[in-house]
């Protein structure tokens, strides 16, 4: 070792020695200040020979083991150095009192080891506690019998000692032990034993005093004084009795005791314990075996009380029970489980049986389609659907089934399926709708029904066809006409009624218009306070979309409005959006721009649509811009005169549209009723405009017309494929 460094052991050493200093020196002082008081009440020494301060050392040593004996043997030496300094035998009985203060630590030692702290926690422990105090009392007696003279008459001076060492030790430590463990804070683990040994100290306490203050009453003379000679009679009586009482009441105690131990305080104490560990057990054991016995409580003593008996015997069978119940929890979470887990892939299934990429669809039929299913639970009955019915009719639906959960998404399946093949072989989509209600209700027992709405785009023409199960309406959100409701004839939902028939309603869309379809999971999903999110705010919230996906749009709504609360119904929003690219030019109304009118049209066009349609699309342009810029503003100043005109290719289905607006006054040249020419006698006949208007009709496809506002709109599509 390094100089000036210390031995590993030194410091728990120091530790040590500083603890056995601080514990003897705070015993010594408790002695000495006890001992000292006693002392100074003649009557209590001199005359009487009681000191009760005998029994403090043993009592001290009991509890605090060597360090509370040498503690006790300093005091008593300090105060017979302060009373007999001239004794020559004050080593002599300070070996006396140290081995007296830890003869009975060492008894105890002996009995219960060294490690277990002294408590009265049984009727084993009182009885060794009363004769360890027997044998200590009588131990320091024989040890001062060389040291001591006999002063009394009446009672030799030795058995004095030895019954009051024994009588001031059984009466001192008990309450003290208990006083140390409330200040060390043990209170709440303080026996029932221990409890007993207090009631039976103090019924002794009792009966001794019954028994001195009952003799010294026979004993009084000269109405109020006692004589030397009278004392010293009752002394040598009060001793032996006083003894025998306390050993007879502490023998009966121990008796009753071990009785009371056997059959309740022991009971008692194997249920506390069982209740302690039991959840620790009941982990490393498990349920099947808690429930088969396995951690029943099964008491020691065979002589218990009925009452314990039947506590034990009604906890064994809540064990069963409550390993009863574990078991039946753990299967139904299992259970549970494999639901969850079924679901999950039921889940599964059905997203992936609802289409989610569009983008073929799109490039085929020049369209932007968007869609999402929320179910309120783990799967639905909402779907949507996307499929083509021919070369260039593209087929959207919504559908709400009219119950939640697994039979709704059960049914939406087979739904969706018959749909999707009646709708592929009607003629009409009212048809379609006729046919599946139909098979709908077929082998349908459980009288589920689903409403929904499809739509049909023509991509060739805009033209779309529609038809309503019961339904709601879907949105048409136009930026050249304003948002609107898509009016279409209810019908009764599907499943309800065989060969029922539905109406097919028609319409048109321009590019860039969307159809926006949804379920009522929309319109009924509730706020926080209740209130219903409705039509009107879902026509705010369209109407607010701008170039963000109709979809996203209504979503976010929906779950802003619905913060707070619970989804109680699946969620449904698909939107489609026909967009063949368009190009957009504005020219002043003069017909002698048809030129640069025609050129723009060209410059926007595929090859093939100029190679097959280029002429015949010259001749549409022509004829329409100059009937516009020739009869549109009549008067109208010059500044007010403009022609917009939108040119889309849509080059998957070789379909060229045209639309020209114009703020002139309103005019629909698709109501005039002109016949073709059948001779040079008709030419005349024609009103003016009337040639162009023929020759249009005979080279496009489609003509529509519309007025909104103050605008007028015509639409012409040309076909010019092979």
């Amino acid at each position: 070792m390094l100089p000036g460094t210390l031995h590993p052991t030194s410091a728990p050493m120091r530790l040590r020695a500083s603890h056995f200093l601080r514990t003897a020196m705070g015993c010594c002082i408790v002695y000495l200040v006890i001992l000292e008081a006693f002392l100074a009440v003649p009557a209590f020494n001199g005359v009487t020979q009681i000191r009760p301060a005998s029994g403090l050392g043993p009592t001290l040593g009991l509890m605090f083991g060597l360090p509370g004996a040498f503690g006790c043997a300093v005091g008593n030496l300090i105060s017979d150095i302060l009373h007999f300094p001239n004794d020559p035998w004050l080593p002599a009985y300070f070996v006396i009192q140290l081995i007296y203060a830890y003869g009975l630590r060492a008894w105890w030692n002996i009995l219960f080891g060294s490690d277990a702290a002294p408590r009265l926690a049984s009727a084993k422990h009182l009885v060794a506690f009363l004769i360890g105090a027997m044998l200590d009392a009588l131990l320091v007696t024989l040890l001062l019998l060389p040291l001591e003279g006999d002063t009394m008459q009446a009672l030799n001076i030795h058995m004095v000692h030895l019954f009051n060492n024994f009588l001031a030790l059984t009466y001192i430590a008990p309450p003290t032990m208990l006083l140390v463990q409330r200040v060390r804070r043990d209170r709440g683990e303080r026996s029932l034993s221990e409890r007993f040994v207090l009631v039976a100290l103090f019924a002794a306490a009792i009966a001794s005093i019954l028994c001195v203050a009952i003799m010294f009453a026979f004993r009084i003379q000269d109405g109020n004084t006692v004589a030397n000679s009278a004392l010293d009679e009752s002394l040598a009586f009060i001793y032996p009795l006083l003894t025998t009482v306390t050993i007879c009441l502490f023998g009966l105690a121990c008796a009753m005791l071990a009785i009371i131990e056997h059959a309740l305080a022991q009971p008692l104490n194997e249920l506390a314990i069982d209740a302690r560990t039991l959840a620790m057990r009941m982990d490393s054991t498990g349920p099947e075996r808690m429930r088969d016995g396995e951690l029943d409580i099964r008491l020691t003593s065979s002589h218990v009380l009925d009452e314990i008996a039947l506590v034990a015997h009604e906890s064994n069978e809540m064990r069963h029970a409550l390993a009863t119940s574990m078991i039946e929890a753990q299967t139904s979470a299992r259970e549970r489980e494999r639901i969850s887990t079924e679901l999950g892939l039921a889940s599964t299934i059905q997203t992936n049986a609802l289409p989610l990429d569009f983008s073929d669809l799109e490039s085929t039929y020049s369209a932007k389609i968007d869609a999402i299913m929320r179910p309120a639970r783990t799967v639905g009955g909402d779907f949507y659907d996307v499929f083509p019915l021919d070369d260039h009719r593209l087929c959207v639906l919504v559908a709400d089934v009219s119950d939640k959960g697994v039979p709704a998404a059960l049914f939406m399946m087979r739904a969706m399926a018959e749909t999707r093949e009646c709708l592929r072989s009607a003629s009409t989509l009212g048809e379609g709708l006729s046919h599946a209600s139909s098979h709908l209700c077929a082998n349908n027992d459980a009288m589920l029904f689903v409403t929904m709405f499809v739509v049909a785009l023509n991509a060739r023409t805009g033209n779309i066809e529609f038809a309503n199960a019961g339904h709601n309406l879907p949105m048409l959100l136009s930026a050249t006409h304003g948002n609107r409701w898509l009016k279409a004839k209810p019908g009764l939902p599907l499943g309800v009624m065989e060969d029922f028939y539905y109406e097919t309603g028609r319409s048109k869309i321009l590019p860039g218009e969307q159809v926006v379809l949804y379920t009522d999971g929309v319109t009924e999903a509730r706020s926080a306070a209740g209130e219903l999110f409705g039509d009107r705010r879902l026509e705010d919230a369209l109407n607010a979309a701008g170039s963000d996906s109709p979809v996203a749009i209504v979503e976010r709504a929906v779950t802003s409005f619905s913060e707070g609360a619970e989804q109680a119904d699946d969620l449904t929003v698909l939107s489609l959006c026909w967009l063949p690219e368009t190009a957009c030019g504005t020219f002043a109304a003069d017909a002698n721009l048809c030129m640069d009118v025609c050129e723009f049209v060209h410059s926007h066009i595929s090859d093939a649509a100029v190679e097959n349609a280029g002429f015949n699309l010259d001749l549409i342009v022509e004829e329409l811009f100059v009937n516009v810029a020739t009869h549109a503003y009549e008067g109208a100043p010059s500044s007010k005169r403009g022609v917009d005109i939108f040119v889309a290719d849509d080059v998957s289905n070789n379909v060229v549209h045209i639309l020209l607006q114009d703020s002139g006054v309103a005019y629909d040249p698709t109501l005039r009723k002109i016949s073709a020419l059948t001779g040079a006698e008709r030419l005349e006949d024609l009103e003016v405009g009337g040639m162009g208007l023929l020759l249009v009709r005979k080279l496009s496809d489609s003509m529509r017309y519309e007025r909104f506002g103050d605008h007028n709109i015509l639409h012409v599509t040309k076909h010019y494929g092979l």
